[in-house]
């Protein structure tokens, strides 16, 4: 992983909505992910479960940790290779309670986020349009 790579972020425009208030604009700093970077982790989370199934499916009962193993390679590769964006840093209020709500760094951002309040007990949902 270069180190340019891994914490040039970018500043995007996003709006927190939730249903019954009105919209808020927030700013999230995010870290963009290149295709040769998405690419490597999915293969090292991938070969990983996959190298790790044979060894989980010597231990009794055999087929359900095979089998395990197989689902949790292709879910974390899928994961891995579906993160675009990682956020860096957000922290903006409850469009409801008005609570500070953050996501930690290294979330992987999906569209739309849920980010949870604490506060209120409410999910808000963020929305960020990128490239």
């Amino acid at each position: 992983m270069s180190g340019a790579e891994s914490r040039s972020s970018v500043a995007a425009t996003g709006v927190l909505k939730l249903f019954g208030y009105d919209p808020a604009l927030v700013r999230v700093e995010v870290i963009p992910r290149s295709r040769a970077w998405r690419l490597r982790r999915t293969a090292v989370a991938t070969s990983a479960f996959l190298l790790a199934t044979p060894v989980a499916a010597l231990v009794p009962p055999h087929a359900p940790w095979a089998a395990a193993g197989l689902v949790g390679a292709v879910v974390l590769g899928r994961r891995r290779w579906t993160e675009r964006y990682t956020v860096d840093r957000f922290r903006a209020p409850c469009p409801r309670c008005g609570t500070a709500l953050e996501l930690t760094p290294g979330t992987r951002l999906r569209a739309p986020h849920p980010v949870p309040c604490d506060g209120c007990g409410h999910e808000p949902l963020l929305e960020v349009r990128l490239g």
